[in-house]
């Protein structure tokens, strides 16, 4: 390990040393995975805890599983539907989800022993205004990264040097950020995976997005991706697949990928 990796990786757990053990809001990705790895390594009497509903993505969910064997710390799985309030899909529906996250995850710890619950919020989520956050504070979530001020790349730099494998995988939204304009029920939830997933695995695209407006879809990739979708037959198998799906009008944001898109 590097002298920089060595002496974050230090700096993590120390910050978790009064926070051990801890029951870590676990998704898969990069963030959460370095808060488990480290809250794992401060005491093995942590616990990684995964929501899983329809808005997790079988990609999210199958990360989730893999990181998890790999740290080595315990694995929770909870099942839940999702809360009404956030099939309302409305400006709040994140605060909402994740508020109820919490309350499991809160409750798991409660039987398992545990008083610290930790996630994985790093610095650079400060420059957004993000409702999830929100509800952290709310119920008292640990941030380690943010009290040791992680951003993004040093998050990256350490997971890479820890060996985990999904170090440099895009950060992903949960698939209720794709549903536009309308309420979330999981039959759209389900198309929407599947579509996403096609396109993934058809054009090798890491980063893909399909916003769903009911009867239409909009396909979003990095501006480097774009040509990917219509090379070869792709564009027309993809047409194809999501007509199946049953989108009767298929777009590409010739813009490109945006955080949040709509």
């Amino acid at each position: 390990m590097s002298c920089t990796a060595s002496r974050n990786l230090r700096k993590l757990l120390l910050a978790f040393k009064k926070k051990s053990p801890a029951a870590v809001a676990f998704s898969g990705g990069v963030d959460s995975s370095v808060v488990a790895n480290a809250a794992f390594l401060a005491s093995e009497k942590s616990v990684a805890v995964t929501i899983v509903d329809p808005s997790l993505s079988r990609r999210q969910y199958g990360s989730a599983v893999k990181i998890a064997r790999r740290i080595g710390i315990r694995h929770i799985i909870i099942g839940r539907k999702l809360p009404e309030e956030v099939r309302k899909n409305d400006a709040m529906r994140c605060y909402y989800c994740k508020a109820s996250m919490l309350k499991i995850l809160k409750e798991v710890a409660r039987e398992e022993g545990i008083d610290a619950i930790a996630d994985g919020s790093n610095f650079d989520d400060l420059k957004e205004a993000r409702l999830g956050m929100k509800a952290c504070r709310e119920i008292g979530v640990y941030s380690p990264l943010l009290d040791v001020g992680f951003g993004k790349k040093e998050v990256r730099q350490l997971a890479r040097e820890l060996g985990l494998p999904n170090y440099w995988v895009p950060s992903e939204a949960c698939l209720s950020s794709r549903v536009i304009g309308q309420m979330i029920d999981d039959e759209t939830l389900k198309r929407v995976d599947n579509a996403e997933e096609f396109i993934r695995k058809l054009a090798k695209i890491e980063r893909v997005r399909v916003r769903d407006y009911g009867k239409n879809a909009r396909i979003e990739v990095e501006k480097k991706d774009i040509p990917k979708l219509v090379k070869g037959s792709n564009a027309g198998k993809i047409n194809k697949r999501l007509n199946k799906l049953g989108y009767r009008y298929v777009t590409v944001d010739l813009g490109g990928y945006k955080i949040g898109g709509l």
